[in-house]
């Protein structure tokens, strides 16, 4: 893991909004959470639109997965805003967010414990 602060940020931001609910953290957090009927197999997606942060969740997950998927996509909003503004189109993609191959899915995925 590069950033030690994946292991860090969680328990600040549980202990800040005194909940761990993913989607509540992002309402306070002004990341907006926003359900896609139209994605097939991809799980979730975190973008950056006008620089503001965007969670996109397939509708179709169930609601336990539903909340796996934002609490993944929270950690790439608080971790890998830079790789993001990096990317041409400026979105991370999610199909396996179970992949630990590479280092900012493994970041991202340690905020899936909260």
């Amino acid at each position: 893991m590069k950033n030690p602060a994946a292991n860090l940020i969680p328990s600040k931001l549980i202990s800040r909004y005194g909940t761990r609910d993913p989607f509540r953290i992002c309402r306070e957090k002004g990341i907006e959470v926003m359900f896609r009927d139209d994605f097939t197999g991809q799980k979730g997606a975190f973008s950056l639109m006008l620089n503001v942060p965007f969670i996109f969740i397939n509708n179709n997950l169930s609601d336990e997965m539903k909340r796996i998927v934002c609490a993944h996509e929270l950690g790439h909003a608080m971790l890998h805003r830079k790789l993001c503004r990096q990317r041409k189109n400026q979105t991370i993609y999610e199909y396996e967010i179970f992949d630990i191959r590479s280092s900012t899915e493994y970041e991202a995925n340690i905020f899936v414990s909260m």
